[in-house]
């Protein structure tokens, strides 16, 4: 997939290449468990939206699937999803309110869903808020505790994709991990720089737009419940393959290509 992105640009490969060989994504996806199902499940979603068959079986089962373990993160892809193609999928009236009515279905299935797994019987944004303030509550009391709602949005963002740093933390398991954060920072750092410099040429299309907004929303929704990094590690990695996949589609786009 990421040798058909490159285009011949030899730099955006191995951008490409080094983030494959990223210890920690490995790591959580190596065990079996719902971790390494999800993730076979959104790699499969992000191939079949570069190739735009979203009507494809494969595109169905994996959203299924991923609605059916983790609904609250199907709600924020279908959100993703739907603003992309509202705004770069050259569609007509017709098939924007096609695209709505579908999407207000999915969203009424996946509450309903939500809803029985949660136990929510009465005010839904109550029992959500209770869920958060009770997992903060309880990682308090682990050494691996985060003081997330104490920051403000951006560095609990921040913090979500990039932290701990080097030093920030003791032990080699957290050494190696902040080394590879400081790798992943460095090359996110690039990629914003490249694509705030060429913001007019670069092509924002429907898989640019719906990566951006997946991983915005998906740490928007784990910040203000996951302050520990062993949870943050792992729930993380649900958005690498848009993260990735967008990182290397930003270099290809800008970094010159080799003639033929």
């Amino acid at each position: 997939m990421i040798l058909s992105l490159t285009r011949n640009s030899k730099p955006a490969f191995f951008v490409g290449l080094f983030l494959l060989i990223i210890p920690n994504l490995h790591l959580w996806t190596s065990f079996i468990g719902k971790e390494s199902i999800l993730f076979v499940a959104l790699v499969v979603m992000t191939e079949k939206l570069l190739q735009r068959r979203i009507k494809s079986a494969s595109f169905v089962l994996s959203f299924l699937l991923i609605a059916l373990i983790r609904p609250h993160v199907a709600v924020v892809l279908l959100v993703a999803l739907m603003i992309a193609y509202m705004w770069k999928g050259n569609l007509g009236v017709k098939e924007k309110m096609g695209v709505g009515v579908i999407s207000l279905f999915c969203f009424l299935g996946i509450y309903l869903l939500l809803k029985k797994i949660a136990f929510i019987r009465t005010n839904p944004w109550k029992r959500i808020i209770h869920i958060y303030d009770y997992h903060i509550k309880g990682l308090k009391k682990t050494d691996a505790y985060v003081p997330l709602d104490e920051y403000h949005l951006p560095y609990k963002i921040f913090t979500f994709y990039f932290r701990p740093l080097p030093f920030e933390k003791t032990g080699w398991l957290y050494q190696i991990w902040s080394i590879e954060n400081l790798i992943l920072l460095l090359i996110s750092g690039g990629v914003f720089y490249i694509a705030v410099r060429n913001f007019k040429t670069i092509k924002w299309g429907l898989y640019e737009v719906f990566a951006s907004l997946t991983i915005l929303l998906l740490a928007v929704m784990y910040v203000y419940a996951y302050a520990n990094y062993g949870l943050i590690a792992r729930t993380k990695i649900m958005a690498m393959p848009f993260l990735y996949i967008f990182m290397v589609k930003i270099f290809a786009q800008v970094i010159p290509r080799e003639p033929n």
